[in-house]
């Protein structure tokens, strides 16, 4: 009988030596030390994830708080901008009467002719407003919560490549920028365009890390769509970041090169499939049943798409869309092309600000980033990304042979600030090395002298402020240069003993109120101006920066040389909102209809379109329109000659005597010609500075 507990080979289950286990006392110890490092292990991940939960919600906390200023900024008094872009607002008016309308992108509710751009930027406010109904408000706040949305996209961008720091850096400099106070709180296309943009840089850098081959053809697509997005609201300048997208996937480490075209290859399907097929909606419909496609010259958006608002905006083929008039002619209202061109007059009080700094952040940025394995360092792809799109654009801006207006610089804002903070967070990583310290340096007097210069065109602004960061900007730079504390990195090790943490602690309070310094130095003019756009009202076509420095003339919609009109009398709007006929009136061009179809609700047809060099129907179409009583009134406006007067001496044309012509003399005649036809047979009324003839009853005798 064998007894329990006993050795023998055939009585325990564990073999013979079963029982060695609580004899052994060498292997009970490194049970108890395996168990111990476990128990070690578990509590250490625990300690781990709370840390990293806390971090991620500091970092949370501070995004957020980031994002509310922005959305302050942008949304605080925002109908202090009024209507803006009387044509826009003309448009999105429209788009809250009628669907159709809103789908092409018309000038009037009762789709005579189309804005000069496509409909895609202004759907989200023709959608506010159709749902509260129109007002500055329900126009201007979803243009100002798109760049809240930029912001968050162009944040993340930087966050996922680089850091939290980096992006945080990006977004403050975004903010900050004087032409995003304007365009984010504007209702230009521009707006819509630039999230678009974003969207598509936001997808190809998912695209970037993602590690299945599905995923990154799925985020390529988004990306694909997002541009897309953009072309659908600015044409051209929608695709201005294409080819810096494409780049930075070809050049990243991952898969093979085939596979790598081939993923672009499905992007740019997504881009012409998610454009496209309005392009081809407008197309395959009828010519009756839609309404005609301004700036153009045959009735078609693909030709004002790839012609006026394309490769005539680039090469100089044309005046660009509407053909409007010798104000809108020539190389624009920003000087003629040259490498400075960004720096100069309006635009550069609009941009330029870190420009210098953002170009040298990418050299710095790339020499710290060395150049092994680059192609599957994150940091480097950043730059590459956000590098390109910045040069590319830039290029583009500065040798554009058509019409260049000032905002056009909007496209520059986020690649500006994304390589700022990425080269910003890059050198203060390696700021206990000389390229770390001396780089951020560099950045910091680069930027406090470019502010500097800038302000000094308008040096009774806040004239001490120039001197102010020209002078803090030195100061700060040498600091990074020559103190110890700001050499120190959060990992160099110090001294130890019980004085170390104290060190410690010095050194980072040192490190951060020099960081904090920087900062003010650096975005103080920008964020100086940027506030003055919140706090100024800015209208027109092209508003300008601060307090609206420059000619008032280049502010209105139209720009230098444009027609202003006299205001509108009580007595006119109420004739007009009384019409009840299809069309209230017809004038001719957008810039006499504005006032009625934004104050009376009323459609207008605006002969000449934009600025009166659109052709959309025949003289002998008018008339039948006259006759089937749907125009009521035709409303001449206060005669304005854009031309320059005549040289003394010269002889006076024969035949008709010149009329001033706010259309000009290298469209067509359409408004002429109904002009004419009107006063020979219907009797004129005077509203004020205005002349008004009823169509429905002709002229006596």
């Amino acid at each position: 009988m064998v007894k329990p507990g006993s050795d023998s080979r055939s009585g325990s289950p564990f073999g013979p030596n079963s029982s060695g286990l609580r004899r052994d006392p060498t292997v009970v110890s490194k049970c108890s030390h395996s168990l111990f490092a476990l128990t070690q292990s578990m509590a250490n991940d625990r300690s781990a994830a709370i840390r990293t939960w806390g971090q991620r919600h500091r970092e949370g906390l501070q995004l957020a708080a980031l994002l509310a200023l922005f959305a302050v900024i942008e949304l605080w008094n925002i109908t202090i901008n009024g209507m803006s872009n009387d044509f826009y607002a003309s448009a999105v008016t429209s788009a809250g009467q009628s669907w159709e309308a809103w789908f092409f992108g018309s000038f009037d509710p009762q789709n005579y002719i189309t804005v000069d751009k496509p409909a895609g930027g202004l759907w989200l406010m023709g959608l506010s407003a159709r749902v509260f109904g129109f007002s500055s408000a329900s126009m201007l706040v979803p243009q100002a919560l798109l760049g809240v949305a930029s912001g968050w996209l162009l944040y993340d961008c930087v966050r996922r490549l680089a850091s939290h720091a980096a992006g945080l850096l990006a977004l403050a400099v975004f903010a900050l920028t004087p032409i995003v106070t304007i365009m984010f709180r504007d209702n230009n296309p521009d707006a819509a365009m630039v999230f678009g943009l974003l969207v598509g840089a936001w997808g190809t850098t998912r695209a970037l890390l993602a590690q299945r081959q599905k995923a990154a053809v799925g985020w390529l697509a988004l990306a694909g769509a997002g541009i897309g997005f953009a072309f659908l609201a600015k044409t051209f300048q929608g695709l201005m970041a294409l080819p810096a997208l494409g780049l930075v996937y070809l050049l990243a480490e991952k898969f093979d090169l085939k596979r790598r075209v081939g993923h672009l290859l499905v992007a740019a399907a997504a881009v012409v499939a998610s454009s496209g097929w309005w392009f081809l909606a407008v197309a395959l419909t009828p010519t009756a049943d839609k309404p005609y496609v301004g700036g153009s010259k045959h009735n078609s958006e693909f030709e004002l798409a790839l012609g006026g608002n394309g490769f005539d905006r680039l090469l100089g083929g044309g005046h660009g869309p509407g053909r409007a008039g010798p104000w809108l002619a020539g190389p624009g209202f920003a000087g003629p092309p040259s490498l400075w061109r960004v720096f100069e007059d309006t635009q550069g009080l609009h941009i330029a600000w870190l420009i210098p700094a953002a170009l040298l952040a990418l050299v710095l940025g790339f020499l710290a980033c060395g150049r092994t394995r680059a192609r599957s360092n994150p940091v480097w792809l950043a730059l590459v990304l956000w590098g390109g799109w910045l040069v590319s654009n830039y290029l583009v801006l500065t040798y554009m042979q058509a019409a260049f207006h000032p905002y056009y610089v909007f496209v520059l804002a986020a690649p500006i600030a994304a390589v700022v903070g990425v080269g910003g967070w890059l050198m203060w990583q390696r700021r206990a090395e000389p390229l770390g310290r001396w780089g951020a340096a560099a950045l910091v007097l680069a930027s406090g002298v470019t502010a500097w210069s800038l302000l000094g065109r308008h040096a009774d602004w806040l004239p001490a402020l120039r001197w102010a960061l020209l002078a803090g900007s030195i100061l700060v730079s040498a600091a990074m240069v020559t103190t110890r504390s700001f050499r120190e990195s959060e990992h160099a090790s110090v001294r130890g003993g019980r004085e170390t943490g104290a060190e410690r602690g010095i050194t980072l309070r040192a490190q951060t109120a020099l960081a904090a310094a920087a900062m003010v130095v650096s975005l103080g003019g920008s964020a100086a101006v940027a506030v003055e756009n919140v706090l100024v009202p800015k209208f027109g076509g092209m508003p300008l920066p601060g307090p609206n420095w420059a000619d008032g003339s280049l502010g209105h919609f139209g720009g230098r040389g444009a027609p202003k009109f006299a205001q509108v009398p009580p007595e006119l709007h109420a004739l007009l909102r009384s019409a009840g006929t299809r069309w209230a009136a017809a004038v001719p061009s957008s810039f006499v209809a504005n006032p009625f179809i934004i104050e009376d609700n009323v459609a207008v047809m605006a002969l000449g379109g934009f600025a009166g060099g659109d052709s959309p129907i025949t003289l002998d179409q008018f008339v039948q329109y006259v006759k089937a009583g749907e125009v009521r009134y035709y409303i001449a406006p206060p005669q304005r000659d854009p031309k320059p007067p005549a040289q003394p001496g010269a002889a006076a044309p024969q035949g008709r005597p010149p009329q001033p012509r706010p259309w000009g003399d290298d469209g067509p005649a359409l408004p002429e010609q109904v002009e004419d036809w009107v006063k020979a047979h219907c009797a004129p009324q005077t509203f004020g500075d205005f002349t008004v003839y009823d169509l429905a009853r002709p002229a006596q005798g």
